[in-house]
């Protein structure tokens, strides 16, 4: 065990001497927005003159999810209920007090630049006057921008589903003197734990979407979508030269007009019925199989993977629903988009000698304008980032996509699929992942986690805050972010439960240098003795227990944050007391060890973590005797 605390300490080095290299050599860190106070009042002594205006013409989300959240934390801060009207018959002047949500009238005739582009989700805050106009190129970025002043004016952040810091009793307070464009490292980010997963409310306060914000449902279903778009109960009667010998995939080219009419008309029927989404995927069953008739055969020995196939009758498929939206929604921008996962994950490129990067095979394979690809490197070592020489195959994949296209997507992973309970650090490779595939002009991150566990062990909410963080702004510090994470979330109990992290992700590193875990989301040996030493357990129990002991004095002065905060260190022992029953049952009597696993049965289910993996709940892992 000397050797072992020996290299624990090395490895903390080294993650400090890391973070270090990387934020020196490869991160640019931004210098922080001044942003100065004008002589004007927003609150004096307790009360404000300033009134929310919205456009008449708007969405269900600026015109109650904006004006709600603005309306509810300036009442927060200031006690104050603001006052909101629509635009109708408002124009510009420089005396009036308006909190001017989206673009409205007031922006119009106010003689603020808007020719920029801000794209899906980028915002901008500007002060004109005495009024400031918050707003985007689209409903996202309108309400993010509601967020940036919420920020500024009153320190606004959002942490966790309920941990929310908002200054509060402000009874005087000037306005700031906004000029505020901030445009987000990936224009898509889709939440990708459970509470960003299933929530809206929150999910657009930690600047994310929902899948149904982004996604239109070919066929009732986001992804593999095939015979959602195309089912064999239908069609194969009809057309069996459209499905694979195994029934597993459709074959695209084998009749390509015949099977692009049935696609094109399920597009435009979804496309017309989901007006506020963007995107649209046709891609592939979940299986790692293809299409094997001579047609897919011919194409794959020419073009060496798959994927070239799903590239050519997309495109096909692109050229007509590009031309039919120019007739009938000439200002709707829609992609296509297709998985480069499993049989497709290869692109068809090539290297070039003479210009030192990859090149398309032919122009056969460069996607359309309108047609994106969604790069999933399901086997990947997701324990490091792209940069580094476990995942060069992963790096030079994703240079191959960005030579066929722009429109570049990235489906990325951080969990173990098969053991939810089970440690599993993604905060070694996330800023690098999400650094890389900003180098490759990546437009889309979904980063997928335990998207269908409501709330989880294993730093579950951190992960969360990390994400939604890095992927508005891959540049920032992550350190400052983890520290602030543990100031605000665990409060009176951080230092413990930093001290905790610091052990937990220093061990990762030991077992991953030293016993090969590399992050693999299917691994099926995840735990074990070996990786888990019992007296590595109980050391993390014993920083669990300083952190209770560390609100101790809470329990009489504030029953209610002793409370949240017991709950909140109880929801990160449920991952290492599993360990310990499931690994070193011998070490305790056998009433000691039924009372650890009913306590660990009801912690769980008090604190809703309902899922041991992605198929089974908590409860058959209990009752699996």
């Amino acid at each position: 065990m000397k050797k072992i605390q020996i290299l624990t300490i090395a490895f903390i080095l080294l993650i400090g001497i890391s973070a270090c290299k990387r934020a020196e050599d490869e991160i640019e860190d931004p210098q922080d927005e001044i942003i100065e106070e004008t002589t004007i009042d927003l609150v004096l002594d307790g009360k404000t003159d300033y009134v929310i205006v919205y456009p008449e013409q708007s969405d269900e989300m600026i015109r109650q999810h904006a004006v709600t959240e603005l309306t509810t934390f300036f009442q927060q801060a200031t006690g104050i209920e603001l006052d909101a009207k629509s635009d109708k018959n408002l124009t510009y002047s420089e005396d009036q007090k308006y909190l001017s949500i989206g673009k409205t009238s007031l922006l119009a005739s106010s003689g603020i630049d808007v020719s920029q582009s801000l794209g899906e989700s980028g915002l901008k805050v500007v002060t004109k006057g005495q009024s400031v106009f918050m707003f985007g190129d689209t409903r996202f970025g309108t309400l993010y921008s509601v967020y940036e002043f919420l920020e500024h004016q009153f320190d606004f952040e959002v942490f966790a589903v309920d941990e929310i810091y908002i200054n509060q009793n402000v009874d005087n307070l000037k306005l700031l003197d906004f000029n505020v464009t901030d445009i987000p490292t990936f224009q898509y980010r889709l939440g990708s734990y459970g509470e960003l997963w299933y929530g809206s409310t929150f999910t657009r306060r930690m600047r994310m979407q929902t899948n149904n914000d982004i996604w239109i449902s070919l066929g009732g279903l986001t992804y593999h979508n095939f015979f959602a778009t195309v089912p064999p109960a239908q069609y194969k009667e009809e057309h069996p030269e459209w499905y694979s010998a195994d029934g597993r995939q459709l074959c695209l080219m084998t009749d390509p007009e015949g099977l692009k009419e049935v696609v094109v008309n399920q597009m435009k029927t979804y496309i017309s019925n989901n007006p506020q989404a963007n995107n649209v995927t046709f891609t592939q069953e979940d299986y790692n199989l293809w299409c094997e008739n001579e047609t897919s055969r011919e194409l794959k020995a020419k073009y060496g993977t798959n994927a070239a196939e799903m590239i050519i009758f997309l495109n096909l498929v692109a050229e007509e629903i590009d031309a039919w939206l120019k007739v009938e929604d000439p200002d709707r921008d829609v992609k296509l988009v297709m998985f480069a996962y499993h049989k497709t994950e290869d692109a068809p490129a090539r290297y070039d000698e003479a210009t030192k990067s990859y090149v398309p095979i032919d122009d056969d394979v460069v996607l359309n304008d309108n047609v994106a690809v969604i790069y999933a490197p399901i086997f990947s070592a997701h324990y490091y980032d792209y940069y580094h020489e476990e995942n060069i195959n992963t790096a030079d994949t994703l240079r191959k996509w960005s030579a066929l296209t722009d429109n570049i997507y990235l489906w990325s992973y951080g969990t173990y699929f098969l053991n939810y309970l089970a440690p599993y650090d993604i905060f070694n490779s996330v800023q690098g992942k999400y650094k890389f595939a900003e180098e490759m002009g990546t437009q889309y991150m979904f980063d997928q986690g335990q998207y269908n566990q409501s709330i989880g062990t294993d730093w579950f909410r951190l992960k969360q805050y990390i994400i939604a963080e890095l992927q508005w702004d891959v540049d920032q510090d992550m350190n400052t972010l983890v520290d602030k994470f543990f100031t605000n979330y665990f409060k009176d109990a951080s230092e413990d439960m930093k001290s905790y992290y610091d052990s937990y992700r220093a061990w990762y590193a030991y077992i991953a240098a030293e016993k090969g875990v590399n992050g693999y989301v299917t691994e099926t040996n995840m735990i074990s003795r070996e990786l888990y030493p019992r007296n590595v357990l109980m050391e993390w129990m014993g920083h669990i227990e300083n952190a209770y002991e560390s609100i101790k004095h809470l329990e009489n002065t504030d029953p209610i944050l002793y409370r949240q905060l017991s709950d909140r260190i109880t929801l990160e022992s449920i991952s290492v007391r599993y360990l310990l029953v499931e690994l070193y049952e011998i070490y305790y009597s056998e009433t000691e060890y039924i009372l650890m696993v009913e306590q660990l049965k009801l912690d769980a289910t008090k604190l809703g973590v309902v899922l041991f993996n992605e198929f089974n709940t908590v409860d058959s892992y209990f009752n699996k005797d």
